[in-house]
Protein backbone atom coordinates (compact mmCIF):
# COMPACT_ATOMS: atom_id res chain seq x y z
CA UNK A 1 0.00 0.00 0.00
CA UNK A 2 1.40 3.45 -1.02
CA UNK A 3 2.19 5.74 2.23
CA UNK A 4 1.00 9.16 2.07
CA UNK A 5 4.12 11.18 1.86
CA UNK A 6 4.32 13.55 5.13
CA UNK A 7 6.20 16.75 3.76
CA UNK A 8 7.93 17.89 7.28
CA UNK A 9 9.21 14.37 7.64
CA UNK A 10 10.89 14.40 4.24
CA UNK A 11 14.41 14.58 4.43
CA UNK A 12 14.34 16.30 0.72
CA UNK A 13 12.14 18.66 1.61
CA UNK A 14 13.29 19.76 4.81
CA UNK A 15 16.84 20.08 3.20
CA UNK A 16 15.54 22.70 0.35
CA UNK A 17 13.22 24.69 3.22
CA UNK A 18 16.38 25.02 5.30
CA UNK A 19 18.69 25.92 2.43
CA UNK A 20 15.86 28.79 1.93
CA UNK A 21 15.85 29.52 5.44
CA UNK A 22 19.31 29.67 5.46
CA UNK A 23 19.97 31.88 2.36
CA UNK A 24 17.02 34.45 3.37
CA UNK A 25 18.37 35.28 6.92
CA UNK A 26 22.31 35.22 5.07
CA UNK A 27 21.09 37.67 2.93
CA UNK A 28 19.12 39.43 4.87
CA UNK A 29 22.08 40.75 6.64
CA UNK A 30 23.84 42.36 3.61
CA UNK A 31 20.69 44.74 2.98
CA UNK A 32 20.89 47.94 4.37
CA UNK A 33 17.26 48.98 5.14
CA UNK A 34 15.75 50.92 7.89
CA UNK A 35 13.67 47.75 8.70
CA UNK A 36 16.61 44.99 8.19
CA UNK A 37 15.58 44.11 11.86
CA UNK A 38 12.15 43.47 11.28
CA UNK A 39 12.64 41.84 7.57
CA UNK A 40 14.65 38.75 9.65
CA UNK A 41 11.71 39.15 12.26
CA UNK A 42 9.56 38.65 9.87
CA UNK A 43 11.38 35.43 7.75
CA UNK A 44 11.50 33.61 11.20
CA UNK A 45 7.79 34.02 11.89
CA UNK A 46 7.03 33.23 8.54
CA UNK A 47 8.55 29.54 8.56
CA UNK A 48 7.74 28.77 11.78
CA UNK A 49 4.13 29.49 11.12
CA UNK A 50 4.62 27.22 8.03
CA UNK A 51 6.69 24.58 9.14
CA UNK A 52 3.56 21.79 9.28
CA UNK A 53 1.79 22.91 6.03
CA UNK A 54 0.84 19.37 4.35
CA UNK A 55 -1.05 21.23 1.64
CA UNK A 56 0.47 20.87 -2.15
CA UNK A 57 -0.57 23.91 -3.14
CA UNK A 58 0.22 26.15 -0.02
CA UNK A 59 4.15 24.52 0.00
CA UNK A 60 4.16 25.85 -3.35
CA UNK A 61 3.29 28.92 -3.01
CA UNK A 62 5.28 29.00 0.00
CA UNK A 63 8.22 27.85 -1.90
CA UNK A 64 7.93 30.83 -4.71
CA UNK A 65 7.55 33.51 -2.59
CA UNK A 66 10.54 32.52 -0.83
CA UNK A 67 12.55 32.10 -3.91
CA UNK A 68 11.50 35.74 -5.06
CA UNK A 69 12.27 37.29 -1.71
CA UNK A 70 15.43 35.66 -2.67
CA UNK A 71 15.47 37.13 -5.45
CA UNK A 72 14.99 40.62 -4.66
CA UNK A 73 17.17 40.78 -1.68
CA UNK A 74 20.23 39.39 -3.63
CA UNK A 75 19.13 42.51 -6.20
CA UNK A 76 18.90 44.97 -3.14
CA UNK A 77 22.47 43.18 -2.13
CA UNK A 78 23.84 44.78 -5.42
CA UNK A 79 22.29 48.01 -5.09
CA UNK A 80 19.39 47.99 -7.90
CA UNK A 81 17.42 51.57 -6.61
CA UNK A 82 14.21 49.58 -7.92
CA UNK A 83 14.45 46.38 -5.97
CA UNK A 84 15.59 48.21 -2.72
CA UNK A 85 12.42 50.66 -3.08
CA UNK A 86 10.12 47.47 -3.36
CA UNK A 87 11.72 45.17 -0.59
CA UNK A 88 11.52 48.75 1.64
CA UNK A 89 7.63 48.80 0.96
CA UNK A 90 7.08 45.02 1.32
CA UNK A 91 8.61 45.60 4.46
CA UNK A 92 6.51 48.55 5.29
CA UNK A 93 3.54 47.04 4.53
CA UNK A 94 3.89 43.30 6.05
CA UNK A 95 4.94 45.33 9.50
CA UNK A 96 1.85 47.98 9.09
CA UNK A 97 -0.88 44.71 8.45
CA UNK A 98 0.90 43.15 11.21
CA UNK A 99 0.51 45.99 13.48
CA UNK A 100 -3.35 45.95 12.58
CA UNK A 101 -3.72 42.00 13.08
CA UNK A 102 -1.91 43.27 17.00
CA UNK A 103 -4.40 46.18 17.80
CA UNK A 104 -7.33 43.89 16.57
CA UNK A 105 -6.44 40.99 18.81
CA UNK A 106 -5.86 42.99 21.74
CA UNK A 107 -9.03 44.84 21.31
CA UNK A 108 -10.63 41.37 21.57
CA UNK A 109 -8.85 40.86 24.35
CA UNK A 110 -10.46 43.75 26.49
CA UNK A 111 -14.21 42.96 25.43
CA UNK A 112 -15.58 41.13 28.02
CA UNK A 113 -18.53 38.95 27.13
CA UNK A 114 -21.20 38.52 28.69
CA UNK A 115 -21.50 34.29 29.69
CA UNK A 116 -23.26 32.08 27.19
CA UNK A 117 -26.95 31.02 28.41
CA UNK A 118 -26.03 27.47 27.24
CA UNK A 119 -23.18 27.26 29.78
CA UNK A 120 -24.76 29.10 32.56
CA UNK A 121 -25.76 26.66 35.51
CA UNK A 122 -29.60 25.83 35.65
CA UNK A 123 -30.86 25.57 39.20
CA UNK A 124 -32.77 22.20 38.38
CA UNK A 125 -29.27 20.86 36.74
CA UNK A 126 -27.36 21.91 40.19
CA UNK A 127 -26.21 18.80 42.27
CA UNK A 128 -28.13 18.01 45.25
CA UNK A 129 -25.06 18.80 47.26
CA UNK A 130 -25.41 22.49 46.14
CA UNK A 131 -29.04 22.16 48.35
CA UNK A 132 -28.12 23.39 51.87
CA UNK A 133 -31.16 22.82 52.49
CA UNK A 134 -30.70 18.75 52.10
CA UNK A 135 -27.47 18.19 54.03
CA UNK A 136 -29.12 18.15 57.51
CA UNK A 137 -32.57 16.74 58.85
CA UNK A 138 -35.10 19.72 59.15
CA UNK A 139 -35.18 20.97 62.74
CA UNK A 140 -39.62 20.12 62.33
CA UNK A 141 -39.05 16.48 61.23
CA UNK A 142 -39.70 14.04 64.19
CA UNK A 143 -37.27 10.64 63.92
CA UNK A 144 -38.43 7.72 62.11
CA UNK A 145 -39.36 5.46 65.12
CA UNK A 146 -42.20 8.14 66.58
CA UNK A 147 -44.08 7.49 62.89
CA UNK A 148 -46.54 7.32 61.50
CA UNK A 149 -47.56 11.13 62.70
CA UNK A 150 -51.03 12.00 62.86
CA UNK A 151 -52.53 13.67 59.78
CA UNK A 152 -52.44 17.07 61.32
CA UNK A 153 -48.76 17.23 62.15
CA UNK A 154 -47.59 16.03 57.89
CA UNK A 155 -47.45 18.72 55.54
CA UNK A 156 -49.35 19.39 53.05
CA UNK A 157 -52.56 17.17 54.85
CA UNK A 158 -52.05 13.90 52.57
CA UNK A 159 -50.35 11.12 53.87
CA UNK A 160 -47.74 8.77 51.57
CA UNK A 161 -46.96 5.19 52.08
CA UNK A 162 -43.27 5.64 52.37
CA UNK A 163 -41.11 2.88 50.26
CA UNK A 164 -39.09 0.34 52.19
CA UNK A 165 -35.32 0.21 50.85
CA UNK A 166 -32.42 -1.95 52.11
CA UNK A 167 -29.01 -0.37 50.49
CA UNK A 168 -26.27 -3.71 51.64
CA UNK A 169 -28.33 -4.99 54.63
CA UNK A 170 -28.61 -1.39 55.82
CA UNK A 171 -32.98 -0.95 55.75
CA UNK A 172 -34.59 2.50 55.39
CA UNK A 173 -37.95 3.88 54.94
CA UNK A 174 -37.78 6.51 52.05
CA UNK A 175 -40.96 9.35 52.12
CA UNK A 176 -39.96 11.65 49.17
CA UNK A 177 -37.44 12.35 47.06
CA UNK A 178 -34.68 14.02 46.59
CA UNK A 179 -33.09 12.06 49.66
CA UNK A 180 -32.13 14.14 52.36
CA UNK A 181 -28.11 14.44 51.99
CA UNK A 182 -28.24 13.30 55.65
CA UNK A 183 -29.34 10.77 55.08
CA UNK A 184 -27.32 9.38 52.54
CA UNK A 185 -24.11 10.48 54.69
CA UNK A 186 -25.61 8.26 57.19
CA UNK A 187 -26.43 5.32 54.54
CA UNK A 188 -22.41 5.59 53.13
CA UNK A 189 -21.06 5.68 56.67
CA UNK A 190 -22.47 2.43 57.59
CA UNK A 191 -21.78 0.55 54.28
CA UNK A 192 -18.06 1.67 54.49
CA UNK A 193 -18.03 0.05 57.67
CA UNK A 194 -19.09 -3.08 57.20
CA UNK A 195 -17.13 -3.35 54.21
CA UNK A 196 -13.96 -2.54 55.85
CA UNK A 197 -14.61 -5.46 58.43
CA UNK A 198 -15.37 -7.49 55.53
CA UNK A 199 -12.04 -7.05 54.42
CA UNK A 200 -10.41 -7.25 58.11
CA UNK A 201 -12.37 -10.95 58.12
CA UNK A 202 -11.22 -12.15 54.86
CA UNK A 203 -7.28 -10.84 55.17
CA UNK A 204 -7.47 -12.33 58.79
CA UNK A 205 -8.99 -16.19 57.81
CA UNK A 206 -7.04 -16.22 53.88
CA UNK A 207 -3.50 -14.84 54.98
CA UNK A 208 -2.66 -14.00 58.68
CA UNK A 209 -3.79 -17.53 59.70
CA UNK A 210 -3.02 -19.71 57.98
CA UNK A 211 0.51 -17.97 57.62
CA UNK A 212 0.71 -18.22 61.54
CA UNK A 213 -0.34 -21.92 60.86
CA UNK A 214 2.82 -22.52 58.83
CA UNK A 215 4.45 -20.80 61.53
CA UNK A 216 3.38 -22.69 64.11
CA UNK A 217 4.02 -26.08 62.49
CA UNK A 218 7.76 -24.78 61.96
CA UNK A 219 7.88 -24.13 65.71
CA UNK A 220 6.69 -27.33 66.33
CA UNK A 221 9.26 -29.37 63.95
CA UNK A 222 12.20 -27.05 65.40
CA UNK A 223 10.68 -28.12 69.09
CA UNK A 224 10.80 -31.49 68.18
CA UNK A 225 14.11 -31.29 67.05
CA UNK A 226 14.92 -29.73 70.36
CA UNK A 227 13.51 -32.86 72.07
CA UNK A 228 15.88 -35.47 70.21
CA UNK A 229 18.70 -33.53 71.37
CA UNK A 230 17.65 -33.02 74.55
CA UNK A 231 17.45 -28.77 74.83
CA UNK A 232 14.07 -28.26 75.13
CA UNK A 233 12.61 -25.99 77.21
CA UNK A 234 8.70 -25.15 76.31
CA UNK A 235 5.98 -26.35 77.34
CA UNK A 236 2.29 -27.14 75.80
CA UNK A 237 -0.69 -24.99 76.88
CA UNK A 238 -3.80 -26.43 76.21
CA UNK A 239 -6.77 -25.12 73.73
CA UNK A 240 -9.55 -23.03 74.89
CA UNK A 241 -12.92 -25.42 74.35
CA UNK A 242 -15.15 -22.39 73.48
CA UNK A 243 -13.46 -21.20 70.75
CA UNK A 244 -10.67 -23.69 69.77
CA UNK A 245 -8.03 -20.72 70.03
CA UNK A 246 -4.62 -22.03 71.44
CA UNK A 247 -3.84 -20.07 74.95
CA UNK A 248 -0.10 -20.13 74.17
CA UNK A 249 0.51 -16.44 74.02
CA UNK A 250 4.00 -17.81 72.07
CA UNK A 251 1.57 -19.16 69.11
CA UNK A 252 1.53 -17.29 65.90
CA UNK A 253 -1.70 -18.00 65.48
CA UNK A 254 -3.31 -17.59 68.64
CA UNK A 255 -3.82 -13.47 67.92
CA UNK A 256 -4.92 -13.82 64.08
CA UNK A 257 -8.03 -16.22 66.07
CA UNK A 258 -8.85 -13.84 68.62
CA UNK A 259 -8.87 -11.01 65.91
CA UNK A 260 -10.93 -12.77 63.62
CA UNK A 261 -13.36 -13.73 66.49
CA UNK A 262 -13.77 -10.19 67.64
CA UNK A 263 -14.02 -9.42 63.66
CA UNK A 264 -16.82 -11.73 62.97
CA UNK A 265 -18.86 -10.88 66.45
CA UNK A 266 -18.70 -7.49 65.49
CA UNK A 267 -20.12 -7.99 62.02
CA UNK A 268 -22.71 -10.41 63.49
CA UNK A 269 -24.05 -7.69 66.11
CA UNK A 270 -24.09 -5.32 63.21
CA UNK A 271 -26.33 -7.67 60.95
CA UNK A 272 -28.62 -8.43 64.14
CA UNK A 273 -29.31 -4.64 64.84
CA UNK A 274 -30.14 -4.04 61.16
CA UNK A 275 -32.42 -7.25 61.27
CA UNK A 276 -34.54 -5.76 64.23
CA UNK A 277 -34.30 -2.20 62.72
CA UNK A 278 -35.56 -3.26 59.73
CA UNK A 279 -38.28 -5.28 61.57
CA UNK A 280 -39.51 -2.33 63.35
CA UNK A 281 -39.29 -0.09 60.08
CA UNK A 282 -41.17 -2.93 58.35
CA UNK A 283 -44.41 -2.20 61.58
CA UNK A 284 -44.70 1.28 60.86
CA UNK A 285 -44.74 0.72 57.06
CA UNK A 286 -47.52 -1.62 57.61
CA UNK A 287 -49.02 1.13 60.41
CA UNK A 288 -48.91 3.54 57.50
CA UNK A 289 -50.35 1.69 54.97
CA UNK A 290 -53.46 0.88 57.05
CA UNK A 291 -53.73 4.74 57.40
CA UNK A 292 -53.68 5.00 54.55
CA UNK A 293 -56.32 2.85 53.55
CA UNK A 294 -58.58 4.61 56.24
CA UNK A 295 -58.23 7.46 55.47
CA UNK A 296 -58.89 7.21 51.77
CA UNK A 297 -62.28 5.09 52.86
CA UNK A 298 -63.14 8.25 55.44
CA UNK A 299 -62.49 10.83 52.84
CA UNK A 300 -64.94 9.04 50.08
CA UNK A 301 -67.26 8.23 52.27
CA UNK A 302 -67.52 12.10 53.31
CA UNK A 303 -67.48 12.71 49.26
CA UNK A 304 -70.58 10.61 48.82
CA UNK A 305 -72.46 12.22 52.20
CA UNK A 306 -71.62 15.66 50.60
CA UNK A 307 -73.42 14.46 46.84
CA UNK A 308 -76.25 13.02 48.80
CA UNK A 309 -76.94 16.19 50.71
Amino acid sequence: MHQPLVPHQSSTHRLACLSLYKALLKHSLTVSTTHSGGLRSLIRCRFKTDRLLQSPSQIANGLNAGNEVLKLLCASARGESSSIARLSELIESTLELSGITEAYRNSLRLIKKPPSSRRAPKANNLPLSANKTLQSRRPDSSPIFERPLPLSQIRGGKRRVPKFVAAQGVPFLLYSKPQPQSLGRLLRQKIAWQHKKWDQRTKLTEETIPLGVCEDAWDALVASQEEVEGHSNRTSVPEDRETGISGDSTSWNSAPQFAAVSVGDKIRSFERRNLETGRRLFEILKQERVLVANEKEKKSSHQVQNTVI
